[in-house]
């Protein structure tokens, strides 16, 4: 029996999950009866996994703001989460970090995982990053960071994209200290001439 089979398909949410249910039965059943093992076959399948956490990912932050776990007795979103998936607390931990993060703080990396062109552990690298800026940035030197990982996630897998955050880190570390050192050597200038 279909996993499709088993859900519920009142409302258009519940009838487009049946449906990819369904396809994602038929596809098992074709890979297992004609599968050559191409490669295009699995970054196809690799982007549309990525695409699906995004997905689950906007659910999860959509839970956390209505505080649907309130309802059922979870103390926090993280143990609601952990209670429909059975993915452990650290992990339901992480998702709902990085649900929140990239609403809130990385727009650009929650756009390049539903389109499937960065994973989510390349976003949840770069989503703590971004939390990780100092205030002192304005959101256009913010928005540079983010592209400039982004460019990153496509190409390095993560211990490389970890690197290059510790240098895009102490970048805007830099760059925060020097603004605040023109905000001294200015305010002095003022204060001397009055």
């Amino acid at each position: 029996m279909s996993i499709a089979a088993g859900l519920e398909t009142r409302g258009s949410i519940a009838s487009d999950l049946a449906a990819l249910h369904a396809s994602i039965d038929a596809l098992a059943e074709r890979v297992d009866r004609e599968g050559t093992g191409e490669g295009a076959h699995l970054k196809s399948v690799e982007r549309a996994a990525r695409r699906l956490d995004s997905v689950k990912l906007t659910i999860i932050a959509q839970a956390d703001r209505a505080r649907a776990g309130d309802g059922e007795g979870h103390a926090s979103t993280s143990t609601w989460v952990d209670h429909l998936t059975r993915s452990g607390g650290r992990r339901a931990a992480a998702q709902v970090f990085l649900a929140t993060s990239l609403e809130e703080s990385a727009p650009a990396t929650r756009t390049a995982l539903a389109e499937g062109a960065v994973s989510s552990e390349a976003a949840g690298i770069i989503a703590s990053a971004m939390e990780r800026l100092p205030v002192e940035l304005t959101d256009t030197e913010r928005g540079a960071v983010e592209a400039a990982l982004l460019r990153d996630a496509r190409t390095l897998e993560p211990a490389r994209l970890r690197r290059s955050v510790t240098r895009a880190l102490a970048a805007a570390e830099r760059s925060a200290a020097e603004v605040d050192a023109d905000q001294n050597r200015l305010l002095a200038t003022r204060e001397t001439r009055a």
